[in-house]
């Protein structure tokens, strides 16, 4: 879905922009990154603290005409198609996986939208990359590898000091090595208009791969350290 069809999408539904705060690829992307690839989504995120049954109420009948509700199976996220045009847009309105811990900012493209802030989407980025292993999930990270200074180590060590985060050493470096094995496939599913190249994505991984392997072990000396404490 192209970044217009997005701001097409709040312009012609403004009421969109007071259910959730812009989270996702979207975000990342096309808020806080210039979007070098092309990166796309397939669907619009927004990210709110309150009951989805309170969030699904602010739409009047008139809305409900533009904004339809298709699944609400989980209580926890509900899932919409928005009119656009000739097209209908996926819009899905969840709580978030790992509570914000940031107040979001303004939209610097959507007026009147708020957006979850840059080091709160690197960092579900991490917990996503450690368990769905997607590609798409790399992509993002050495994006913002490229545009922004991130301490990799720093993250990682804050990611694993943390329940809610599903990083972990080992399931990290898992999740790394199938995506390696996918990005030596004949057509990794990248959804970018101007994809990265092959070679630098690999470079990336390894970088994350080494960083990762140095808070293993940093992880395991204060483990040990607590053990001979105790």
């Amino acid at each position: 879905m192209p970044w217009e069809t997005v701001k097409a999408v709040f312009a012609q539904n403004p009421k969109l922009r007071h259910l959730g705060v812009l989270a996702g690829a979207q975000a990342l992307n096309n808020e806080h990154l210039e979007n070098t690839f092309g990166r796309f989504s397939y669907d619009i995120d927004l990210h709110t603290a309150k009951d989805m049954g309170q969030v699904h109420a602010l739409l009047t009948a008139e809305d409900r005409k533009r904004i339809h509700l298709v699944s609400r199976s989980n209580p926890e996220m509900y899932v919409y198609e928005v009119d656009a045009g000739l097209r209908q847009v996926k819009l899905e309105i969840a709580k978030p996986f790992l509570p914000h811990k940031l107040a979001p900012v303004s939209s610097k493209h959507i007026p009147g939208l708020k957006v979850v802030q840059f080091a709160d989407l690197i960092y579900a980025k991490v917990s996503a990359l450690s368990t769905r292993r997607f590609v798409r999930d790399l992509v993002d990270l050495y994006a913002a590898n490229e545009q922004k200074t991130v301490n990799w180590r720093r993250l990682l060590i804050k990611a694993s000091s943390e329940p809610e985060n599903d990083y972990s050493p080992v399931e990290f470096e898992n999740s790394l090595q199938i995506l390696e094995q996918e990005l030596q496939s004949d057509t990794p599913d990248i959804p970018c208009e101007r994809p990265p190249e092959i070679s630098d994505l690999k470079a990336f991984l390894g970088e994350l791969r080494t960083v990762n392997v140095a808070v293993a072990r940093e992880l395991a000396r204060s483990e040990g350290n607590d053990a001979d404490m105790e």
